[in-house]
């Protein structure tokens, strides 16, 4: 991961010291499917992509000028209150709490929009102030229904069909109608538009991934996977159809469920590596974002731990732990249980399930663009998912740290009318697969459960 600004987090050698590498790719906006115009921002015009997530939110601000992100931020979904994945919180809607859910999201969303137009307001020429034409908000398919005020009870049971597909406009008035905001961040005849939802599990923003990842542009043989909580992934193949289905993961990959877990923020141990001492003994290190003391986990670091404790022999291709007490010490008093051992594997199976559909699907002999998305899939490194036997070793030498593709996809349709069309034909193209409908679906999950 290489920033716009190093921020000196300790996951590469960084110094420090704002980049002007041009060859360095800024991975918080995502990447877009078509080169940015660039040059000087001629007007104060600017549209704005959102993006709902289960854990996080987060907003992007494009000059409509030079297509170029001017700013983003983000923050933790408020949500995350009520259940840290879409099935509690789904139940938590049916049980009354609804409004609750959608009240919470809506005045964060609110919040985000305005910081980001006062650090947006910091970049355009002096005495230009941001006027946005335009709103994007993508999300999966359950955050956008709540979002939105929707019954999610189809949600909830079997055949799991969407309260709506959106593909359509609002107005900001009406995303923000009925919640106590008494500062709205933006007009409320600003055009608001939400992509489509292939499914009840394949929401907007991996509709939005797929438009970035260049889904519909050619018929190369290409798989997206957005990994998170909720795993999307597709397949498109050379006839053009597209084959989507979703994994649920879990929150794990986010730290959430793991007793010395957190987010991927300062102290968090975010990789490892194997040290020789010169003498043939091997042990352990661990990168800490900020290079301080170590007061926990983040998904990356769990990854990456496994990988080298599984190399060291220290835990078996079962997920067992090789000592008696069934705890290994990493950094500064953080350890790693048996329990989030077992955790992880859950959620690394649910992902490698999806993708060996996927790949069984491709045809033979040729290669596939593999693209990871969403911050865990971005940041994590290829070789320790391969190690742990997470990523099929056929999208290996192939894969690409695509970032936040839901943010700069729903950017791309606001941008350029093309993209939209291929967000449409994307929808159009799409069939999604439930793996919990395959006849051998058990089997697959268990025997993926092993290292």
């Amino acid at each position: 991961m290489i920033c716009e600004i190093c921020r000196h987090c300790g996951l590469c050698e960084g110094d420090g010291k704002s980049s002007a590498d041009e060859k360095m790719t800024i991975l918080s906006a995502g990447i877009l499917p078509f080169k940015a115009r660039g040059g000087e921002i001629a007007d104060s015009k600017v549209c704005i992509a959102v993006d709902i997530g289960t854990t996080t939110i987060a907003a992007a601000c494009y000059s409509l000028s030079t297509q170029e992100c001017l700013e983003s931020v983000s923050s933790v979904n408020p949500q995350r209150a009520f259940g840290n994945d879409v099935v509690s919180r789904i139940q938590f809607a049916l049980s009354g709490g609804a409004k609750r859910l959608r009240d919470c999201v809506v005045c964060e969303v609110n919040s985000l929009l305005s910081r980001l137009l006062a650090k947006t307001s910091l970049k355009l020429p002096r005495g230009f102030r941001p006027e946005t034409t335009c709103l994007c908000i993508t999300g999966n398919t359950t955050m956008l229904s709540l979002a939105f005020a929707l019954d999610v009870s189809s949600l909830a049971l079997a055949p799991f069909s969407p309260p709506s597909t959106f593909g359509t406009y609002f107005l900001y008035g009406d995303f923000i109608s009925g919640t106590r905001i008494s500062f709205p961040a933006l007009s409320s005849d600003t055009p608001l538009f939400v992509p489509h939802c292939a499914g009840a599990f394949f929401g907007a923003d991996a509709i939005c991934t797929l438009v970035a990842c260049g889904f519909g542009k050619d018929d190369k043989v290409k798989i997206a996977a957005d990994v998170g909580t909720n795993c999307e992934m597709a397949l498109q193949l050379p006839t053009g159809k597209i084959i989507c289905t979703a994994s649920a993961a879990g929150p794990a990959f986010e730290g959430c469920g793991i007793e010395f877990g957190m987010s991927a923020k300062e102290g968090a141990i975010a990789s490892a590596a194997i040290k020789d001492d010169g003498f043939g003994n091997k042990a352990f290190e661990f990168s800490v974002i900020g290079k301080t003391r170590a007061k926990g986990i983040c998904g990356t670091g769990l990854l990456s731990a496994l990988s080298v404790l599984l190399t060291l022999d220290l835990v078996d291709k079962s997920g067992e732990i090789k000592n008696e007490s069934g705890v290994i010490l990493l950094r500064d008093g953080v350890t790693l249980s048996q329990k989030d051992i077992r955790a992880l594997q859950l959620a690394k199976s649910a992902v490698k399930t999806g993708l060996d559909f996927l790949v069984e699907k491709c045809p033979d002999g040729v290669a596939v663009e593999f693209f990871l998305a969403g911050g865990f899939g971005t940041t994590m490194k290829i070789e320790d998912a391969t190690s742990i036997s997470m990523i099929p070793h056929r999208l290996e030498k192939n894969a690409v740290a695509a970032g936040n593709t839901a943010l700069s996809g729903a950017a791309a349709i606001m941008l350029e009318s093309e993209m939209k069309e291929r967000a449409l034909r994307i929808f159009k193209n799409a069939e999604c697969v439930n793996l919990a409908d395959l006849s051998d679906f058990q089997e697959r999950f268990i025997s993926n459960l092993d290292f």
